[in-house]
């Protein structure tokens, strides 16, 4: 009487699970370590265009103008070179550490039209952190999107 044995090809359910989990917990903390930097761009980014909107909403609305300085990591809204104050704190205000304005510092001047003065149709912004960037775009008309 002869025995065969059968050879298995492939892997166990087990196997494949233990896998499965391990790719999972590396796949977790990589995303958890990449949220601070992105978490901190997008406030930054928020912050920002709310800077931005205040200033074309108050020019429009005090029939002023109303300038945005960029610089480094530091954002200054001001009327008549007096910065402005609203209800949440005053400018300037600096973004969160780590994070700065990589292109597009400088003075944006908007007027009671809201339009903002700059060089051709738009400009574009950056900001950045530890290698992530997000960037922004401001339009003559004094929109700004992403």
């Amino acid at each position: 009487m002869e025995f065969k044995v059968k050879v298995q090809r492939g892997f166990t359910l087990i196997e494949l699970i233990s896998v499965l989990l391990i790719v999972s917990v590396v796949a977790g903390i990589l995303v958890v370590r990449a949220q601070p930097q992105t978490a901190s761009l997008q406030s930054s980014r928020d912050q920002l265009v709310a800077a931005f909107a205040l200033a074309q909403q108050t020019a429009m609305v005090r029939d002023s103008t109303i300038a945005v300085t960029l610089s480094g990591n530091s954002v200054a809204v001001t009327e008549s070179g007096a910065p402005m104050a609203t209800a949440s704190g005053e400018f300037p205000f600096t973004l969160p550490s780590g994070v700065q304005i990589t292109q597009g510092q400088g003075t944006y001047v908007f007027n009671k039209r809201g339009d903002v003065a700059i060089t051709g149709n738009r400009v574009e912004l950056v900001l950045a952190r530890d290698g992530a960037q997000t960037r922004l775009t401001l339009e003559g008309s004094g929109y700004v999107h992403w």
